[in-house]
């Protein structure tokens, strides 16, 4: 890393969105006065980030009047706080996951019990994914019980939260990771932009139902500095040693599989 006298603050490109990259001021995003202390009881498996959502119609903070909450919109869990699309961040760290969250208006999961596989391998109640019925789509492509998501850690200036693609997101997630994969560069060395797509569907009754699915795109034109680069390295590692514990999770999980 170079001298603190060296270091010179980020400007990134101007962006038209909200901007969430972290305080990229060098002595507020690499180095704390005096060290950290007081954390030498914490564990890897103690991690449960905020969830940052893409809001639905029947989302919890919609239905409920949160000031701000409009479907289309993201919800930063912690801050209880409504984020417009389309957002900026810096991802510092990708898994792939399994849920079944019972319904009660899908017969598909009626009389099903919840069931997690947070490294998509072995469901706690379940079993082991590849042999599971319930992530089968039905015979008359009937979505299946269990939902995959492709779950990133956004590290943004509120601190990491995660963002899960799941169910109609899944290709974008894909997309993106083969995107991603096909580069010789780490998923932080350029900021990630997440955009929000307007869909429609037709119901069972005919009726056309909105929904909103995320698009996400790897700003390959803008590098992260390379000291910076070091500080998504420290925390990639924090979280990926509660992934391999099998306990990286997120708060408001069930909200994430959603559409």
């Amino acid at each position: 890393m170079s001298e603190k006298n060296e270091l010179v603050p980020w400007a990134p490109a101007e962006f038209a969105g909200s901007d969430l990259l972290p305080d990229m001021r060098p002595e507020g995003a690499l180095e704390t006065p005096g060290g950290l202390v007081g954390r030498e009881n914490i564990e890897p498996e103690d991690l449960v980030l905020p969830s940052l959502l893409l809001l639905q119609g029947m989302s919890e903070p919609c239905t409920e009047g949160e000031e701000g909450a409009q479907p289309g919109s993201f919800w930063l869990s912690t801050a209880g706080e409504a984020i417009k699309p389309p957002l900026r961040v810096v991802l510092v760290h990708h898994s792939r996951s399994r849920a079944l969250f019972p319904q009660p208006n899908n017969p598909r999961t009626a009389g099903l019990q919840k069931c997690l596989a947070r490294a998509g391998v072995k469901g706690t109640v379940y079993g082991v994914c590849d042999d599971c019925e319930h992530k089968d789509w039905g015979q008359k492509n009937e979505a299946p019980a269990c939902a995959e998501s492709h779950n990133f850690v956004a590290w943004t200036k509120y601190g990491p939260c995660v963002l899960r693609l799941a169910k109609s997101s899944f290709k974008a997630a894909r997309n993106f990771i083969t995107t991603w994969t096909m580069s010789p560069k780490n998923l932080w060395a350029h900021p990630t932009l997440v955009h929000v797509k307007k869909q429609q569907r037709q119901l069972a009754d005919g009726q056309n139902a909105t929904y909103f699915t995320m698009d996400m795109r790897w700003q390959q034109k803008e590098d992260v500095p390379p000291e910076y680069q070091e500080s998504a390295v420290a925390l990639h590692t924090k979280i990926h040693e509660a992934h391999e514990a099998g306990r990286f999770t997120s708060d408001k999980e069930e909200a994430g599989y959603g559409d």
